[in-house]
């Protein structure tokens, strides 16, 4: 594959309403302009239930807890993120989009290399998050 051409696939394996057309356009647009390019070639987005993303933690993270994000970095270009739409987190929020697509570039920071596993990680990666979110015109 390519390192210049983005491939992207979105999945929603819920009931939670989704524009994935929407989405799939705009993710690749923000994509190729921004962190990107060149490091990921092939992306999956896939929108998964509590329990689905509750296991995932389990198994690959050793959390016996839900999240609202997980990013796995397959190699070669490849990567995976998992949204949990239904986190408390998104259900506060009033612009539902806005909040999945923070939960997009948060996964997408994981691919790159950012971690919040203690404060000062998790602070850098909300302010680097709020930063692109910012640069999104949903």
């Amino acid at each position: 594959m390519s390192k210049d051409k983005l491939e992207l696939a979105l999945k929603n394996f819920t009931n939670f309403k989704v524009d994935l057309k929407k989405f799939k356009i705009y993710i690749a647009k923000f994509l190729q302009k921004r962190i990107i390019k060149g490091r990921i070639c092939d992306l999956s987005i896939l929108f998964v239930n509590k329990n689905t993303i509750r296991n995932l933690n389990k198994e690959y993270r050793k959390k016996d807890e839900t999240t609202d994000v997980l990013s796995f970095n397959l190699g070669n270009g490849l990567g995976e993120i998992f949204i949990n739409p239904f986190f408390n987190e998104i259900n506060k929020k009033k612009d539902k989009d806005k909040a999945i697509m923070f939960l997009i570039i948060h996964g997408l920071l994981h691919l790159l290399g950012f971690d919040d596993y203690n404060k000062k990680g998790m602070d850098k990666m909300i302010k680097k998050g709020e930063e692109l979110l910012n640069q999104c015109k949903l």
